[in-house]
């Protein structure tokens, strides 16, 4: 039902790991029963990887979205817990809009959630309307670009440690 064909010794090259979507499944209850069979083994890529890319899934709606999300039996983390206050739609109770801004607007990397006391154990990203230009959501293990500033510049790096960025 999926191609891994990646492993995840080189982040470059490998991450995220990638669950590609081939044939077979089209119902939600279908794709569901998949990924409660398959739960284990995208956990265990996400401890690996740190991050997993589901691509070509027939997940089409926020409310598609909400059940693949609940297929995985995860805690869920309403928004309203986060202490946030950052204008967003909750579509679904699992389902929230990522931002409210005009598109205008660009939106640079950023850490998700990561700065409210109350934050969620992982955080899964659907993109409904793709953007007609534009519209990529990078994302990066911030710890190895950490490690690599580091190393290729120490003297700019000297200090920024007492920002609290964790390394793994």
């Amino acid at each position: 039902m999926f191609v891994d064909s990646q492993n995840c010794d080189s982040w470059r090259q490998d991450f995220p790991w990638t669950f590609q979507y081939t044939s077979g499944l089209q119902s939600p209850a279908e794709i569901s029963t998949w990924l409660e069979t398959t739960r284990q083994e995208v956990e265990r890529r996400l401890a690996e990887c740190g991050a997993v890319l589901f691509r070509g899934f027939p997940v089409h709606t926020a409310h598609d979205f909400d059940d693949f999300v609940a297929a995985f039996r995860w805690v869920n983390f309403p928004y309203s817990e986060s202490l946030l206050n950052a204008v967003r739609v909750n579509r679904t109770p699992r389902v929230f809009t990522a931002n409210e801004a005009p598109s205008t607007v660009a939106i640079y990397l950023h850490h998700e959630m990561a700065h409210p006391p109350v934050y969620p154990a992982k955080l899964l990203f659907f993109c409904e309307q793709p953007a007609e230009t534009g519209g990529a959501t990078p994302i990066c293990p911030s710890y190895l670009l950490w490690n690599q500033l580091e190393r290729n510049y120490p003297q700019s790096m000297e200090g920024h440690d007492r920002w609290s960025i964790a390394q793994k």
